[in-house]
């Protein structure tokens, strides 16, 4: 089954390590689409097991057809190794862009005039209809999703500039976070309903980190806003869904660590050995290298300076505690305990030497996740 060790993947362009192995040398640097229970989905349609160095690319997926019209479409991978070796890729149907006024120097009557008919119908529609992937059957089809319960508005409401949308698989459901609402899709009877968001974002919406995620109880959802961080946790009872606040507020600008004081993540399974060869850290144990949730070096008031972090990014949550992990500037890590309000330092989160096997130009670290290695074999081959 999929293993419970916990890890943050660091990404470059793409994956480093165990990723770049199994794949041609032409698609190893592309980046991370989606993740889920150890499987990963690269925006150039390979889905990839690190831990097993499997990897398979996806056929083209077919033109729209009669699959629910939108401008932007999101791609999200669903495994569950509990369940089966099998996974699903869902390519969803996410929204529209903004309208242009009359006026606008990018203004197109043919794109930018308002069709007041269908801007006034329901989004998402009754018959949410998208194309899905299935490694069982080798191919895309187009699978139709009823909605129980009320649209979350119209398509009006639907008009959002892009950003990165996150979604999780939770009990058999795949949960969307949709802008101003959310989704839960079920896979085993194709029904999906809205989540109506009463979670209070707010007017600075664009400005937000947010982040859908699961842990130790089920789907939680994080916001930082001003350097102030919330999380909420999504209740379900009879049917009935209810996002209650688990952390308000908390004040993390005042947040500072040495981030050489703690030992430095280290870049594992990177032909380390080929590159190092009288490095004397090929020789340490990869348990090393592991954080551990239970270590005090929390931080307190007394030890934070009155100046603050660069930008800070959540990086996501433990999968079976109620932590959040979030970075300043994607360099220094921190673990946020959201019963205690503990905060710990996690180091500084780039790897060592990690700037003597990349070009100065790939040196930027772009994105993070936490990564639960799933070590299930007996895939469909394509």
């Amino acid at each position: 089954g999929a293993g419970r060790r916990q890890r943050i993947i660091r990404l470059k362009f793409g994956f480093q390590g165990k990723i770049h192995d199994c794949l041609p040398p032409a698609a190893a640097k592309t980046p991370v689409r989606d993740h889920c229970n150890g499987l990963v989905l690269l925006h150039n349609d390979y889905v990839v097991n690190p831990a097993t160095r499997w990897a398979v690319l996806l056929p083209p997926c077919p033109d729209p057809g009669t699959t629910t019209e939108a401008d932007f479409y999101n791609r999200y991978l669903v495994y569950d190794p509990t369940v089966s070796t099998h996974f699903e890729v869902f390519r969803v149907p996410s929204g529209f862009r903004p309208k242009r006024e009359p006026g606008d120097v990018y203004y197109d009557s043919s794109i930018d005039e308002l069709n007041h008919a269908f801007e006034e119908s329901e989004w998402p529609p009754s018959l949410y209809t998208m194309h899905v992937y299935s490694s069982r059957s080798g191919r895309w089809e187009e699978r139709p999703f009823v909605r129980e319960g009320d649209a979350a508005g119209t398509v009006s409401d639907s008009r959002f500039c892009g950003r990165k949308r996150y979604a999780v698989c939770w009990q058999g459901a795949l949960y969307l976070d949709c802008e101003n609402h959310f989704l839960r899709m079920s896979l085993s009877n194709s029904k999906y309903q809205v989540i109506k968001s009463t979670i209070g974002l707010g007017a600075r919406i664009m400005y937000q980190q947010r982040y859908l995620g699961k842990s130790e109880k089920g789907v939680y959802y994080a916001s930082v806003d001003d350097s102030l961080l919330r999380v909420w946790f999504l209740t379900e009872s009879s049917g009935q869904m209810e996002w209650v606040l688990k952390l308000n507020n908390l004040d993390i600008r005042s947040l500072y660590y040495d981030s050489q004081a703690h030992g430095p993540w280290v870049l594992q399974d990177v032909n380390y050995e080929s590159y190092f060869p009288d490095d004397e850290k090929k020789a340490q144990v990869e348990e090393n290298f592991e954080w551990s949730s239970d270590n005090d070096d929390a931080l307190n008031s007394a030890n934070r300076p009155e100046y603050g972090l660069g930008e800070i990014e959540i990086l996501g949550f433990h999968p079976h505690k109620e932590i959040i992990f979030l970075s300043d500037s994607v360099k220094t890590g921190y673990a946020s305990h959201l019963k205690s309000s503990k905060i710990q330092a996690m180091g500084n989160l780039y790897p060592t030497r990690y700037e003597d096997i990349t070009f100065p130009i790939e040196h930027d670290i772009r994105g993070s996740f936490p990564y639960t290695p799933c070590w299930m074999r007996g895939f469909l081959e394509i």
